[in-house]
């Protein structure tokens, strides 16, 4: 009881550090695509380039160019130094709290939250290459924006597979309450997924099922019975 609360108490504490680090990435200042379309937030449309031409679009002409670059710099090294960590350890401490509820989606939760984290790692490796080279007004080579195409489709479905895996887990305990909350954890997980094909449904889907996890870690804190 005693290490499952310990266990609970870190997933909320890296819970916190994400949330801080969510907000430092939106203090970045000239986070607005040079083109104008708000479909997106910006660091979600510079992963999601797949061709030259958006490549063109997205950074536009300077003052812009320069200025949406190193916009997308500060914001990748928040997420390398701080965002990437944090909501690694979140969903790890999580996955070994629960792992009495189901030890096969614990072990694939905490597989899949490394493996997306190194994808994002490498994600935000190439991303600053592609910044540089938009300050530097260089042509983009196919083959960068092929590479980010794999990384970031991994990590986002990983983590949204992930977080059913979660949901599945809290669901695990007896109750009414956590079965709703395993529900709501698992549908948020499959709008995740979806982004996989509308890019728009991924913040949300994903988003939501950590802010309940962190509502589910949050109570287990404050009662360790319920773990």
């Amino acid at each position: 009881m005693a290490r499952a609360r310990l266990l609970w108490i870190l997933c909320v504490v890296a819970g916190l550090a994400m949330i801080a680090a969510m907000v430092a990435m939106g203090q970045v200042p000239h986070q607005v695509a040079c083109d104008g379309n708000a479909s997106l937030r910006p660091i979600l449309r510079f992963e999601w380039l797949t061709s030259a031409a958006q490549f063109q679009q997205f950074f536009g002409a300077e003052p812009c160019r320069s200025q949406l670059a190193l916009a997308m710099d500060g914001v990748d090294r928040i997420d390398t130094m701080a965002y990437i960590p944090a909501f690694t350890l979140f969903q790890l401490f999580a996955a070994f709290a629960m792992r009495a509820n189901g030890r096969l989606a614990a072990l694939f939760v905490i597989n899949a939250a490394l493996i997306a984290a190194g994808c994002d790692l490498l994600e935000d490796h190439r991303l600053f290459s592609l910044s540089a080279i938009a300050r530097m007004r260089e042509a983009i080579e196919p083959a960068g924006l092929e590479q980010l195409f794999w990384f970031v489709r991994v990590k986002f479905g990983l983590l949204a597979l992930a977080a059913i895996a979660l949901g599945r887990l809290v669901g695990a305990r007896s109750g009414k309450g956590w079965r709703i909350t395993s529900w709501a954890m698992m549908g948020s997980g499959a709008v995740g997924l979806a982004g996989l094909v509308m890019p728009q449904l991924l913040a949300p889907g994903i988003g939501a099922a950590w802010a309940l996890l962190f509502g589910v870690a949050l109570v287990r804190v404050v009662r360790p019975q319920a773990a």
